[in-house]
């Protein structure tokens, strides 16, 4: 049985127990190490990095896959070591986020790893010119027990939004402007839930969002950089798990994963999501359709699991499991 040391990116308000039951489908043998949270109550790196090499010696893993993201808590050293305590380990580090340069702990870190894992494909090069090392794309997933279509026949909302306004990323002034105009289109029947608009908006965690898709005729992604090639963030795949028809902001390479008009929605302009919006309210068994079309792919193609099995042929350990 492949054995996996993971190491998730945990806080005190957030575990990542979808990917843990994503691993224990696939069939492996897993052990968590929570880095984040050893920091979190010791204030100290050098227990984390003394955790983490105790559980390496006891567990004896061929794979250690981590989301050390943009942390710094493990160096260099401590992977080489981790190496010497089981020999043959193949190590991942992977991080979800998009940012306009790369991360230099997430640079630094990458020489002590086989592969150094981002979310999309317009960013490997800018990595590689940042002395990253091996670094390969692999995209996030979600988890189908926290998101599902409910299958409403009536909807609070003509469209939602779920998305913080933060004001410092390419895309916060689209956020905001598409906002503004829905909101003056739509008042009640627009759903924004987040922080930091200039209308009324409301925030939510993050799985009560599935009741707000299902209630909506239609929802909207739009993601903080949209000139990325293959970047999305979960959001997406959350909207398209409701199975409601989702107007997706325009990004590169998105038809390499989905189908416009028949999986999703692409808009290129704040006219064209009225455009759809109004479309899917005058069209609803198209709209229906559409929305279940999305649903299937997001099942079949992104979830948790299918992204670990993903992951798992990548590095050529399908054979372990």
């Amino acid at each position: 049985m492949l054995k996996v040391l993971y190491l998730p990116l945990n806080d005190s308000n957030n575990v990542q127990q979808a990917t843990y039951d994503a691993w224990n489908e696939v069939g492996v043998k897993l052990q968590i190490f929570d880095f984040n949270r050893v920091y979190l109550t010791t204030k100290n790196k050098n227990s984390v990095i003394e955790g983490f090499l105790r559980a390496v010696k006891e567990f004896q893993p061929k794979l250690i896959h981590m989301q050390i993201q943009f942390t710094g808590l493990l160096s260099v050293d401590a992977l080489q070591k981790a190496r010497q305590l089981s020999p043959g380990v193949i190590i991942t580090n992977w991080t979800g986020d998009c940012r306009a340069n790369p991360d230099q702990s997430f640079v630094k870190l990458s020489a002590g790893c086989d592969y150094s894992l981002i979310s999309s494909t317009g960013q490997i090069s800018l990595y590689q010119n940042a002395g990253c090392k091996n670094v390969k794309y692999w995209q996030i997933g979600y988890d189908p027990k926290l998101y599902f279509p409910k299958n409403y026949t009536s909807f609070k909302y003509d469209i939602s939004f779920a998305a913080n306004h933060y004001g410092n990323f390419p895309a916060s002034n689209l956020r905001q402007k598409t906002a503004e105009f829905l909101y003056q289109k739509y008042k009640d029947r627009f759903g924004l839930f987040g922080r930091n608009y200039s209308v009324p908006s409301r925030f939510v965690p993050m799985p009560q969002t599935n009741e707000i898709y299902n209630s909506s005729v239609c929802t909207l992604s739009i993601s903080h950089f949209n000139d990325v090639a293959h970047y999305f963030s979960d959001r997406l795949l959350i909207c398209l798990a409701a199975g409601r028809p989702v107007i997706c902001w325009d990004f590169p390479d998105y038809d390499s994963y989905f189908v416009n008009g028949q999986d999703l929605f692409i808009a290129k302009s704040i006219d064209e999501v009225h455009s759809i919006v109004e479309y899917c309210k005058n069209n609803p068994d198209k709209a229906t359709e559409v929305g279940k079309n999305g649903y299937r792919k997001a099942l079949k193609e992104h979830t948790f699991t299918s992204k670990i099995i993903e992951l798992l042929d990548m590095l050529n350990l399908m054979s372990y499991l």
